[in-house]
């Protein structure tokens, strides 16, 4: 069954590979997007407050706090290039429905491109690569994040990466 998969998975990657042959990477529209990972379950999250604090009724007061830190889920886009832990709280057809809002761009060890959208979901793309801005801006290590605001302008959430 993985075989019958592999051809798809080749696609994919080619597509990916496709749209980047020129250096350039957009924020991707997130019709396409698939939740990948499940959401935990009230029994996933009693098994971890055990695990985590015992009888520690102190510790045991924060599970409302942790149900909500880690109620998420992993999503990603068809291509896989681009993916994020998404709250298991927005409807499964807000991540599809969310408008592209900005980016920001880091580097560190690597490069980080997070594109931000409407109810707080955010679907990063990490590379070796140095990428920067159209206006020449790049992203460099121990600088702060670039940050783009395209609510505007959805077409200006653009890097060019090398």
């Amino acid at each position: 069954m993985r075989l019958a998969r592999l051809p798809l998975a080749a696609l994919f990657l080619f597509a990916a590979v496709a749209a980047r042959a020129d250096g350039t990477l957009a924020c991707p529209d997130l019709a396409g997007a698939r939740q990948v990972g499940n959401c935990p379950t009230d029994a996933d999250f009693a098994a971890q407050m055990d695990a985590l604090c015992g009888d520690d009724a102190m510790c045991l007061d924060n599970f409302k706090i942790v149900k909500q830190v880690r109620n998420v889920a992993l999503w990603e886009t068809p291509d896989g290039a681009f993916s994020g832990y998404i709250s298991c709280a927005l409807p499964p057809d807000g991540v599809p429905a969310a408008k592209l809002e900005g980016l920001y761009l880091i580097r560190k060890e690597m490069t980080g491109v997070t594109c931000l959208y409407s109810g707080n979901v955010k679907m990063s793309y990490r590379t070796k690569e140095t990428c920067g801005l159209p206006d020449g801006r790049a992203a460099r290590s121990g600088e702060g994040a670039l940050r783009v605001d395209c609510r505007a302008d959805p077409k200006a959430c653009v890097v060019t990466c090398k």
